[in-house]
């Protein structure tokens, strides 16, 4: 009889952008393609708009559309506190980059989320 082996990837937590106060691209979260989700929660007083991006080639950054977790509504950036969810199966880079700042202070938390995968040895 065959026996079934989970392949587990550890969650990741990461600071993305920590109170800041100016455009930017913030921290990049290594990602390499072994998640499938991201939680992010945006804090503080702030009137800015932070864009969710995503790279498959850890170069070329492209919007990622994720959804308020809240209002269930989907977007790509947003200009508010609260909390989203990004899906990322198969991105190698993700960032929460400052397109625009008028001011206050911007804080984004990342957590990455891998699936667990059952793997079955060979005969």
């Amino acid at each position: 009889m065959n026996q079934v082996a989970i392949l587990w990837v550890e969650p990741i937590t990461e600071v993305l952008q920590d109170e800041a106060e100016a455009t930017g691209d913030g921290e990049v979260l290594v990602l390499d393609g072994k998640y499938a989700s991201l939680s992010l929660q945006t804090l503080g007083t702030f009137t800015a708009t932070v864009k969710f991006e995503g790279s498959m080639d850890g170069e070329n950054y492209h919007e990622l559309k994720g959804i308020n977790l809240n209002t269930g509504a989907g977007l790509s950036e947003t200009t508010s506190t609260g909390v989203y969810s990004v899906p990322v199966v198969g991105i190698k880079r993700f960032r929460a980059r400052i397109s625009a700042y008028t001011d206050g202070e911007v804080t984004v938390l990342a957590s990455a989320q891998a699936i667990p995968v059952p793997v079955v040895p060979g005969p």
